[in-house]
């Protein structure tokens, strides 16, 4: 997945986290929130437990680059 399109999911989920709450996390939710199709977005992303990975895998290695710094 581009960094951008991982930037930008990763965001629209953490915004949908902070205003519902874990439970509130789907990926039909995130699709909406982001305007694209659920497919589309399950097609690059996977299922929730994907999403949860990819998420704080990369808050993970942002941790990790910002600790270098």
């Amino acid at each position: 997945m581009p960094d951008s399109l991982l930037s930008s999911v990763r965001r629209a989920a953490l915004a949908l986290v902070s205003t519902q709450g874990i439970k509130g996390l789907s990926l039909r939710a995130l699709a909406q929130q982001m305007g694209l199709s659920l497919g589309s977005l399950s097609y690059r992303v996977g299922d929730k437990s994907a999403l949860t990975a990819l998420i704080l895998n990369q808050e993970e290695k942002e941790r990790v680059a910002w600790r270098a710094q």
